[in-house]
């Protein structure tokens, strides 16, 4: 038997252009990418609502009766001053209504230096 017939010559080999390797991505860091996409989205979309409710929430207290207004105000800084000025206030479950009438004050139009000194009062400062 003739081996020499099963030998392909080394010239009929044709060189051409070694194909080069592309990078596999894998699924997970594909999900990965819309995951982080989709929860930035999100996050910018609840901010987008919260800021058009704060919005309308002045606009709401801006667009009452002047008698109106100035009546809620009183009636809103006088309780959260009797209120939110004792030491039980500091804590506890009137910690979150206090928190609330502080950020309500803040919105009226009418809030001044005691009315943003009494607010300051109650709510948290940024860290610094």
């Amino acid at each position: 038997m003739d081996h020499m017939t099963n030998v392909i010559p080394i010239s009929s080999r044709r060189l051409g252009p070694v194909p080069i390797a592309r990078p596999v991505v894998s699924a997970p860091a594909v999900r990965r990418g819309w995951s982080v996409a989709l929860l930035f989205g999100a996050v910018l979309v609840l901010g987008g609502v919260v800021a058009v409710s704060r919005v309308q929430t002045i606009g709401s207290i801006r667009g009452l009766p002047l008698a109106e207004r100035g009546a809620l105000y009183q009636r809103t800084i006088d309780d959260t001053s009797a209120t939110c000025g004792t030491p039980d206030a500091r804590g506890g479950a009137l910690r979150d209504h206090c928190l609330q009438q502080a950020e309500f004050l803040r919105l009226f139009p009418e809030c001044d230096g005691r009315c943003q000194k009494l607010t300051a009062s109650i709510l948290p400062r940024a860290a610094r």
